[in-house]
């Protein structure tokens, strides 16, 4: 239950959070669509006095599988100057359509020296033009220090560098992603022009891939040659090697192994059956012994032939196996010869024509539309940028207000209610002529809303005794003496007694307003034990009842005893039903706070927009250290339109204050 309640808090703040939010922003409003209204219209007047520009788009597809060149690095190691690998970056190539070199040939081709949007010295339009300010401010930045190389260059390099920058600040690389289609756009005031262009750049980036193609073929022909020389003599060498290892081992061919192998075989064959016969002979007479030894004799023999000719045999085996070798790496070497031949004659065939692996595949039409300037779009964005505008002017007005604009916000801040919000009455310039005009117009809305000051400070005092009131403020000049005299003045055509004490003992003008010539006053009483009926004023054109204090701060408020002041509030309270006390602000002295110690309730007079939040903060604070609670607040001199602004409510609903509510 707990943590639904927390919740439903937090909820609930956000809520406040987002309504002050909207109140604040409704409050600004006219910042908001004045800010828009001056930034369209700015913005308007610009664009619609903007020459029309043109956009054309030239279409150009980079094949890199096109290429022709068999790329022989992989086989030898060796760097290959201009070939193409498969594995191109059609980053890389948009990157040098819109490359110095491609846009200088461009500019050449073109003769763009002699246009007027190209060549300053030509430009004979004149003015301001922000769009081209914009655009030279990045390069400007850039430069920083260089102006002093310019110096090295003569006037027509200079003049084709700063054609090259505004080209370049014209043209527009599109390359989509997962895409080999480049755009090549051109934004200019001449759409006939920027036709040329997006098609001179696209065939000055065909033609820069030739030639750097060209230039490839030169040096990679000039690399295989050396290499095809050199792979010429190393033919030579190993042809030679295979004819010397021949001769020198005579002929070795098949047939001559063959015949070795016969007659090993019937060597082997007679020896087996020089062994059989040696076994069937067995031991005897000594002609059989003879025949014996005869035959082991041959049986040696027989051996020894069967020896030699096995290392004969392999021999022949082993020096067949080396004449292979030296024929394989001279038939090798003739097949990397004759291939490096074929290789440098299609290379050669194909650098002679020239190669690109780019192709245009939509040439650049004459724009019939302008592409820009973009009004809706200007304005729009416009638009936008004055609302952010007022937002931040807003924002920072919020952040520097340190005066109330509205009553929720001083109750919210304060936790302490409002009692009254008195209408600022800027034809009521002095005390005086407000009380006349209660007196003439007791129906108009100061009056009103007096009466229900008046009535919430019945309502909340106890009616058993007289009711003491503290009328007090943070700053000097917020009306205090006025409200304490309206106050009196209501509550005396009320049918209620009513008397208004003069608490500033330091600077008090009440009896210089009400022009009191009386022989004993407040602070006498004060000092001197004498009857209270004979301070006592009573104002014969309004009717109040005053007790007045000496004018310009003749009396020490230093030297006030507190019982003499408490003794005469309690015969204050026996003779009135309401005892109202005109105090010193808070903020510049201390005086408030004691004299507050002694009334039954303390209200402070809060100025509309004016009165800081530290100082209602300070003076609350100050009148706590002295033991003395506010009740709550008069919001004075309120300008009921901008506070109705301020809450978000109609301004006919403040009629609910001049009835006193």
């Amino acid at each position: 239950m707990l943590k639904n309640a927390v919740d439903s808090s937090e909820m609930d703040s956000n809520a406040i959070d987002l309504l002050e939010l909207l109140r604040v922003l409704w409050r600004g409003r006219w910042i908001i669509v004045c800010g828009v209204a001056l930034t369209v219209v700015v913005t308007a007047a610009y664009v619609f006095t903007q020459t029309p520009y043109y956009t054309a788009r030239a279409l150009v597809v980079v094949d890199p599988e096109r290429s022709e060149f068999i790329d022989m690095r992989g086989a030898f190691d060796t760097p290959v100057a201009g070939l193409e690998s498969d594995d191109i970056s059609i980053a890389d190539e948009a990157r040098i359509l819109r490359s110095r070199r491609v846009l200088e040939r461009t500019a050449t081709l073109l003769n763009l020296t002699e246009h007027q949007e190209f060549n300053p010295t030509l430009d004979d339009r004149g003015g301001f033009n922000l769009l081209e300010w914009i655009r030279k401010l990045p390069r400007a930045i850039g430069q920083g220090g260089s102006e002093g190389l310019d110096g090295d260059l003569d006037a027509e390099a200079l003049l084709l560098r700063s054609v090259v920058d505004r080209l370049y600040n014209r043209i527009d690389i599109e390359q989509s992603l997962n895409s080999r289609v480049i755009g090549v756009e051109t934004t200019l005031e001449d759409p006939q022009t920027a036709a040329a262009i997006s098609n001179a750049i696209a065939e000055s980036y065909i033609d820069f891939q030739r030639q750097d193609r060209l230039e490839g073929s030169r040096r990679t022909v000039e690399w295989m040659t050396k290499r095809i020389s050199d792979l010429e003599q190393q033919v030579r060498r190993s042809a030679e090697a295979a004819d010397t290892y021949r001769l020198s081992i005579g002929v070795v061919d098949d047939d001559r192994i063959g015949a070795l192998r016969d007659r090993l075989q019937r060597l082997k064959r007679t020896l087996e059956e020089t062994r059989n016969l040696t076994s069937a002979s067995g031991k005897g007479s000594e002609s059989v012994a003879q025949v014996s030894d005869d035959i082991l004799e041959q049986q040696a023999a027989l051996e020894i032939s069967i020896e030699r000719t096995q290392e004969e045999l392999f021999s022949l085996a082993q020096s067949q196996q080396e004449l292979e070798q030296y024929v394989r790496q001279a038939t090798a070497d003739r097949l990397i010869y004759e291939r490096f031949l074929d290789e440098l004659k299609e290379i050669d065939a194909l650098g002679a024509v020239g190669y690109s692996s780019a192709r245009i595949i939509e040439t650049a039409q004459t724009p019939l539309n302008p592409s820009g300037p973009d009004k809706k779009l200007a304005i729009a964005i416009a638009a936008l940028i004055g609302s952010v505008l007022g937002l931040i002017v807003i924002l920072i007005r919020e952040i520097l207000r340190r005066g109330y604009d509205s009553r929720d916000e001083l109750e919210n801040e304060t936790g302490l209610p409002v009692l009254a919000s008195l209408p600022e009455m800027r034809d009521a310039t002095s005390p005086v002529s407000l009380l006349k005009k209660i007196r003439d117009e007791p129906h108009s809305e100061f009056a009103e809303t007096i009466r229900g000051l008046r009535a919430a400070i019945l309502y909340q005092l106890p009616s058993e005794k007289g009711r003491v009131l503290a009328l007090t403020s943070t700053q000097p000049n917020e009306g205090k003496t006025a409200l304490s005299l309206a106050l009196a003045m209501v509550a005396t055509t009320g049918h209620k007694k009513a008397i208004l004490v003069d608490g500033d003992l330091r600077k008090s003008d009440l009896a210089s307003v009400l022009d009191i010539d009386a022989k004993d006053y407040f602070d006498d009483l004060l000092f001197e034990d004498l009857p209270i009926e004979r301070a006592i004023y009573t104002d014969k054109q309004f009717g109040i009842d005053v007790l007045p204090v000496r004018p310009n701060g003749q009396s020490d408020p230093n030297a006030v005893d507190e019982d003499a002041f408490s003794n005469i509030l309690k015969q204050l309270r026996k003779k009135y039903e309401l005892v109202i006390v005109d105090t010193p602000p808070v903020t510049p002295v201390f005086d408030a706070g004691v004299i507050a110690r002694h009334c039954d309730m303390t209200l402070l007079i809060v100025t509309f927009a004016k009165t800081k939040r530290a100082a209602v903060t300070d003076a609350l604070r100050r009148l706590r250290d002295l033991g003395v609670v506010s009740a709550g607040f008069v919001y004075n001199r309120v300008d009921f339109r901008k506070e109705a602004s301020r809450r978000g409510v109609a301004y006919n609903s403040y009629q609910e204050y001049w009835r006193g509510a």
